[in-house]
């Protein structure tokens, strides 16, 4: 059972919204063991956990780009430019500031660290949702996000292509679907415990709250990228539900320890093929 290190940084005095913290770690506590049993992965011994504001995570994801850029300018100083890095950083902080809405809860990996991410929950995004207090919604989304905390934990040492980097060619792991894998494994899983916990699933995009008309319009947002890229999290996590059904789950959970067996982007395209290589791997190197 991980710890959890709570870390309150609001500039608000809504007692719901301070309470959302104590919620979330209670509900870390319920899910975190049914997250090992579905995924047959490993969570850490402690898990942090920030409440913060809007400003607050923008802030916090402008430091985590600083620190990511330090990290690949110590690979590869020709591709740190400065010029360059600030164009992204300005793109990247406008997209923060219009759309914090569709971030009520996030996982986070830290750049430093390889095995290492944190939990980041933001009240005043749930709130636009009209799901605060949910319990239902709030059990699904933890178990989201503490499977990406248990794939990073379990894998991503051995395994640097879980991580999204600025610069996977510097890594030799550029190519790789990471995106389109973690999020599928993550939809599964929580599938997998609400189930367990609660006897259904819970929609992903739950229509029964009170959502405000800001966060209606960064949900539109969200569905034209959707539409651009050409898969959503429920659609990928579909196919993961069915690619585990076929293959087992260790077999399944062999990409987390060996970049070669990850999809790739045109696999993504045509999930059957990533299947039948996986299916034609080595099975004498599962993990225990």
């Amino acid at each position: 059972m991980p710890v959890v290190q709570v870390e309150v940084q609001l500039d608000r005095s809504y007692p719901e919204f301070s309470r959302l913290g104590a919620e979330i770690e209670r509900v870390i506590h319920l899910v975190a063991p049914v997250v090992e049993d579905e995924t047959a992965l490993t969570l850490p011994e402690e898990v942090p956990l920030r409440v913060m504001t809007p400003r607050g995570w923008q802030a916090f994801h402008a430091k985590r780009r600083r620190q990511q850029k330090r990290v690949d300018r110590e690979l590869a100083p020709s591709v740190s430019k400065r010029a360059g890095f600030l164009v992204a950083n300005a793109i990247l902080q406008r997209a923060e500031r219009k759309w914090w809405r569709l971030i009520g809860i996030q996982a986070l990996a830290d750049p430093t660290e390889p095995t290492r991410s944190e939990i980041l929950v933001m009240p005043a995004a749930v709130e636009s949702r009209g799901l605060l207090c949910e319990e239902d919604w709030l059990i699904r989304e933890v178990s989201k996000h503490l499977t990406y905390v248990a794939q990073l934990w379990s894998g991503a040492e051995e395994n640097p292509a879980l991580r999204d980097y600025a610069h996977p060619s510097l890594r030799g792991v550029d190519g790789r679907a990471q995106a389109w894998l973690n999020t599928g494994h993550c939809e599964w899983a929580a599938n997998r415990v609400t189930q367990a916990l609660l006897g259904r699933t819970i929609a992903a995009r739950p229509t029964d709250g009170h959502p405000t008309p800001e966060y209606l319009k960064a949900l539109k947002f969200r569905e034209r990228l959707e539409s651009i890229r050409g898969w959503s999290d429920e659609g990928v996590g579909a196919i993961t539900a069915r690619i585990i059904d076929e293959v087992g789950l260790s077999a399944y959970n062999r990409v987390w320890f060996d970049a070669a067996l990850m999809p790739t982007a045109q696999e993504t395209r045509n999930p059957d093929v990533w299947q039948a290589r996986l299916q034609s791997a080595d099975h004498d190197h599962l993990p225990a």
